[in-house]
């Protein structure tokens, strides 16, 4: 049986059946099983317990309609973005370098966005009503104020 969760849709904020939102998504190496342990918990008090996700990371917190418009709208240029990313790592890309990345800079920058507001709660959107816009347009360009996306890859 459908595991069935209601609650307020973390872009759109209308209280509606939410669907289960993968973030990442599920093509950008989010597919298969993982355990989710507390951090704070596992370090502070040894707490070995965890929750195990078996679609991949995420959670509930879009409805039908943002999940599928974003995933469509977005969803798909970050995957390739993210593949494209792995396919550097792994030739084994050392120090500062430039790549030639063959992107769409804005859905990819909306789905980052989008997984934000999955990750932070339906409220982030409600005291941001910009972001709620930017992302359920794909044509609206401007990046809301009090957001600032910063990226980096870190070799070890």
């Amino acid at each position: 049986m459908k595991k069935r969760v209601f609650g307020v849709c973390c872009i759109c904020g209308e209280e509606k059946e939410l669907t289960y939102e993968h973030i990442p998504p599920k093509a950008a190496f989010n597919h298969f099983g993982l355990k989710l342990y507390d951090f704070y918990d596992y370090i502070i008090n040894n707490n070995t317990k965890y929750q195990h996700l078996q679609k991949g990371a995420g959670r509930y917190s879009l409805c039908a309609k943002c999940n599928n418009d974003t995933g469509t709208w977005y969803g798909t240029a970050y995957a390739e973005f993210a593949n494209q990313g792995m396919r550097y790592y792994r030739q084994k890309a050392k120090g500062i370098i430039s790549v030639p990345y063959t992107i769409y800079p804005l859905r990819v920058l909306k789905q980052v966005v989008s997984m934000f507001a999955s990750a932070k709660g339906a409220i982030w959107c409600e005291n941001n009503p910009t972001i709620r816009s930017f992302l359920l347009d794909p044509n609206y360009r401007k990046l809301p104020p009090n957001v600032d996306v910063r990226m980096y890859m870190v070799d070890k």
